[in-house]
């Protein structure tokens, strides 16, 4: 083998190790993207589940206040009918 033929081949060897350790940091980021991805529609779904649980007792008594005044205000005679 001559001198120029093992030179690109050693150079090809050197580009395709930096591809491959370039190749496995990207598959690690995106590995860890996707873990963070799915964490973090948990934390907001999570959220918003707790805060509902947390907050229903109080939606039920403002739902109830405004079903009564409705009714209250649907009963009022109506002037000139």
């Amino acid at each position: 083998m001559d001198e120029e033929t093992k030179s690109l081949l050693e150079e090809n060897l050197a580009i395709g190790k930096d591809n491959r350790r370039m190749l496995k940091k990207l598959l690690s980021y995106r590995r860890l993207e996707a873990i963070y991805s799915v964490l973090k529609w948990v934390v907001v779904l999570g959220i918003g589940l707790w805060t509902y649980y947390y907050l229903q007792p109080y939606l039920d008594q403002v739902l109830a206040a405004y079903n009564q005044l409705n009714g209250v205000f649907q009963n009022l005679p109506i002037p000139g009918r």
